[in-house]
């Protein structure tokens, strides 16, 4: 109920907020927000919202496949949000969590040129696999190995507040101590093809300087949507149409249905 009610609409008044915070960054954002669908409830979905330096809304992504508990309460979007947005910087991307991981949300990124690739991750996995820094460090240095983009990968934070919130029984004592143990551990903060950044488990900023021409000497070794790959045996196709669940046709107005309405009055009167 609480995450619901903390979701948000795109476009909305909170979308317009952050516009208006990246207009005064002069910063292109990506940014993880809980989307519903508007006048629904109970629908959602796992989305990056991509914002421009002139405030506008250049696009979002909607998480394709919610990962573990996540198919709980979010719906996975399709095709019409996938894919690099332009900027001046050229192609740039966006996955979440385990989609990060996906061969081919990779190499259709890497197909679309992508040159900046921003992850979003939550604060913690589940008790079980591999350590999440350790797990955040593979994928982003794979994604910069396979696409030759710069990467910068973001995860979320816990307060105390929020561990709090999370003491629900035993299961919840685990996550609150896997949380707090996160907090005490240092994960990537960034990855880039040729330098790696840590930051720690706290809330902040980091900067870096990217050179965009070393992922032309990097594809000079391995362009694997170019010259580095044998598209008479290997090709992948991206439908970017996405399912109507529901259509209407025509208007209540029509004629046809003033001549229905009327048949339906003179059957009533005549019974």
């Amino acid at each position: 109920m609480a995450l619901f009610k903390n979701a948000v609409e795109i476009p909305g008044p909170e979308i317009d907020a952050l516009c208006g915070a990246a207009r005064a960054a002069n910063a292109y954002v990506v940014i993880g927000v809980c989307e519903k669908l508007p006048q629904t409830l109970g629908t959602m979905f796992n989305t990056q919202v991509y914002l421009g330096p002139d405030g506008t809304v250049i696009g979002k992504h909607q998480k394709l496949v919610p990962t573990v508990g996540e198919r709980l309460v979010h719906m996975g979007g399709f095709g019409d949000t996938f894919g690099a947005f332009q900027s001046e910087f050229g192609p740039m991307s966006a996955l979440i969590c385990g989609e990060n991981s996906n061969p081919l949300a990779i190499f259709a990124l890497t197909a679309e040129g992508s040159r900046i690739h921003v992850m979003s991750w939550p604060n913690h996995f589940p008790t079980s696999g591999d350590p999440m820094r350790n797990r955040v460090s593979v994928d982003a240095q794979a994604f910069a190995q396979m696409s030759k983009a710069f990467v910068v990968s973001a995860c979320g934070t816990v307060d105390e507040q929020m561990i709090g919130m999370l003491k629900v029984g035993p299961e919840g004592e685990k996550i609150s101590a896997q949380c707090r143990l996160l907090r005490r551990q240092r994960h990537r903060g960034a990855e880039q093809p040729r330098h790696r950044r840590p930051m720690g488990a706290e809330e902040g900023i980091l900067y870096a300087d990217c050179k965009l021409e070393l992922g032309v000497l990097a594809k000079l070794r391995h362009d694997f949507a170019g010259h580095y790959n044998r598209p008479d045996v290997f090709q992948l196709q991206i439908n970017r149409g996405a399912p109507r669940i529901y259509t209407v046709y025509g208007t209540r107005d029509s004629a046809a249905f003033r001549m229905r309405r009327r048949i339906w009055q003179s059957n009533a009167s005549a019974t």
